[in-house]
């Protein structure tokens, strides 16, 4: 669809504009997205389903800009339509300045005008940002990592446009703590790092916990640490910070090591 920003303008498609391939073509492919960082989303119910780009390079900016394009609302409304919004203005495709902070935060509105559940889809394969996205259903707690799970299906709560239930989280990886550093060694199967309900349950082989340096470390995404404890026997259990967010699970005994995300909504 074409929408003017001011009144008067025509566009005109001439027939020999046609193409029936890239080459020679005047119009944007989707073979560019390479050149930047692009999530695309789709939502789908058993009637239809639509469509929303959000994408991160150099020389876009937090406003509406030329690389942004306004939602275009559908008639029916068995289309579970999904967008993002900048101020009060409705985007299909938002582009935004990369990201250089730790975390981000961005609201993903949805449009349902019918009950029944939606599934979303995120197409990452054209990310390769340093930034590990994560889905939260604020009404759920649901928290996913996209990165190892690129669906995700709720059941519509409520009708109508809701702009608080879904957002996605951007947290930058940090890689030095999660691999073994030059003079360590991947513990493999002689640790093991569970989670559940804002406990974590490290257990090490009793070889590594008569260790007198074992440890267990609690870190931010960011690299922040928020809790140590010292290794007392073949099982730890801690207990996350309350607050929800990414944390780094780090054990260490004797220069072996093994790291492991965990993810905790809060209570």
């Amino acid at each position: 669809w074409v929408n003017a920003a001011v009144p008067g303008v025509t566009v005109t498609v001439k027939p020999e504009a046609r193409r029936h391939s890239i080459e020679g073509s005047r119009l944007k492919s989707s073979s560019a997205s390479r050149y930047g960082d692009v999530i695309r989303i789709e939502t789908e119910n058993e009637f239809s389903r639509d469509g929303a780009v959000l994408y991160f390079s150099n020389g876009s900016e937090e406003a509406v800009d030329k690389g942004d394009s306004e939602k275009y609302f559908n008639d029916s409304e068995r289309i579970p339509e999904i967008y993002t919004r900048v101020g009060e203005k409705a985007l299909s495709i938002n582009g935004l300045p990369l990201l250089n902070e730790a975390a981000r935060t961005i609201p993903l509105s949805v449009r349902n005008r019918i009950a029944g559940e939606v599934t979303m889809t995120f197409d990452l394969g054209y990310y390769y940002g340093q930034h590990a996205p994560y889905l939260e259903d604020r009404e759920t707690g649901a928290f996913i990592n996209l990165l190892h799970e690129n669906t995700y299906t709720y059941t519509v709560s409520e009708t109508g446009d809701n702009h608080d239930r879904f957002v996605l989280n951007f947290y930058l990886v940090s890689t030095d703590l999660e691999t073994p550093g030059a003079d360590e060694t991947d513990a493999g199967s002689s640790i093991s790092i569970k989670s559940l309900s804002g406990k974590v349950l490290v257990s090490m082989s009793p070889e590594l916990a008569q260790a007198e340096n074992a440890m267990v470390e609690v870190y931010t995404i960011d690299g922040r640490k928020v809790d140590a404890l010292p290794v007392r026997s073949s099982r730890t259990l801690l207990f996350l910070p309350n607050e929800k967010s990414v944390f780094i699970i780090r054990a260490v005994a004797d220069k072996v090591v093994k790291s492991e995300r965990v993810i905790y909504s809060g209570k």
